[in-house]
């Protein structure tokens, strides 16, 4: 497999428990925003995008970094990031404080098992994560399950997996959850790697079903809008830009659309992929891998919002 496929080795099939196929040290070259982000002949002016590595030298390090998600003031960040101490991945919290971003520094409950894809409920009140964590009385897993944490009076819980409505003993990673609880993720439990979602009844979530977007290719990395309106989600189909690209399907008079690229203005050469949008819909969070392997968080202004109407 091509090492510009690092970013889904590790996301979506990585069975290492401790240490991950990913190299840890300065970058090969520096960040090159017209390789990147206008490839295929578009030019800044043309897609009135801009675009920047988010809070480079803080949460943008020579350390590959992940998956971001905030609170609802969008003045904390949880993203994941490998270390050169721990080798495997860890979530982490930063705080932003007078226009700056703190050190962050990996959240009470992570930082002994490899913890991953952290993404915040809507109200902010319960962080889902995917991890090979043990659950009571049993082995590491060797993949990915989906747990949750809730956010107490006294800071976070102890997290609880999500039961076997929703997990399997196959890849279950990348949740995003709706106002209602609806939740999305990616699993190949079918032999495929797809996106998938289980709605929450009475408490307990239902088998979950796969989506009509899904494309026979390599589809995953959901992020669902909170009013579930649209989904934005990672593809490996063909007649994309990269290795693989972001689209998004909406949801309308009770189907979904057929996915559409977000074009040359967001996607790379490489894999660009674990999505995040601001609550204005202004902000367009991603993680970025290349032909090298390391991964970074990337913050695009949009020309204008996303939006399905």
């Amino acid at each position: 497999m091509k090492k510009r496929l690092i970013v889904l080795i590790i996301s979506m099939v990585s069975s290492s428990p401790m240490v991950f196929p990913i190299s840890i040290g300065k970058r090969p070259r520096p960040f090159d925003p017209t390789f990147y982000a206008f490839a295929q002949g578009a030019t800044q002016s043309e897609k009135g995008i801009k675009q920047r590595l988010l809070a480079e030298g803080t949460i943008t390090t020579d350390e590959p970094e992940y998956a971001p998600t905030f609170s609802t003031n969008e003045k904390i960040i949880y993203f994941t990031r490998v270390s050169r101490e721990r080798r495997f991945p860890a979530i982490y919290i930063s705080r932003l404080t007078d226009g700056k971003w703190g050190n962050p520094e990996v959240v009470p409950f992570s930082g002994t098992y490899p913890d991953e894809y952290p993404m915040l409920s809507p109200d902010g009140s319960k962080l889902y994560f995917a991890s090979r964590r043990p659950t009571e009385g049993a082995s590491p897993k060797k993949y990915n399950d989906i747990w949750a944490v809730e956010l107490t009076s006294k800071g976070w819980g102890e997290p609880v997996h999500m039961g076997e409505a929703v997990n399997t003993d196959f890849v279950d990673s990348h949740p995003s959850v709706t106002k209602d609880g609806t939740i999305y993720f990616h699993t190949n439990r079918d032999g495929n790697m797809d996106v998938y979602r289980s709605k929450l009844a009475n408490g307990k979530y239902a088998k979950p079903e796969r989506l009509p977007f899904n494309s026979g290719a390599i589809d995953g990395e959901p992020f669902v809008s909170p009013d579930e309106s649209f989904v934005i989600f990672s593809s490996a189909r063909e007649g994309g830009y990269g290795s693989g690209d972001l689209y998004i399907t909406c949801f309308r008079d009770g189907k979904w659309t057929e996915a559409r690229n977000l074009g040359p203005g967001v996607n790379t050469p490489g894999w660009d992929g674990n999505p995040f949008l601001s609550k204005d819909r202004n902000y367009l969070y991603i993680s970025l891998g290349s032909d090298k392997d390391w991964i970074d968080i990337k913050q695009i202004e949009l020309r204008e919002p996303i939006s399905c109407n």
